[in-house]
């Protein structure tokens, strides 16, 4: 019998409309799902697309180095 948790993948995907894109906002609707399906006993794996600061970012051509300052403004 196999008693590996049931996986789930949640993906924030790529927003198109600039002006809607607010660089602080995180997923909270996402976090809260994942907090509720982790509770419920699944393995929850999260991909943010808009996460500009991910290592791999960089690699990509046409994505430019993020410049906050301090405290993320």
């Amino acid at each position: 019998m196999n008693n590996k948790p049931p996986s789930i993948l949640l993906i924030n995907p790529w927003i198109y409309d600039f002006a809607a894109y607010d660089f602080w906002v995180k997923p909270l609707g996402l976090f809260y799902i994942a907090s509720v399906l982790r509770k419920n006993g699944y393995d929850v794996y999260f991909i943010d697309c808009l996460d500009s600061s991910h290592p791999q970012m960089m690699h990509k051509k046409g994505i430019k180095k993020d410049n906050r300052k301090k405290y993320g403004a």
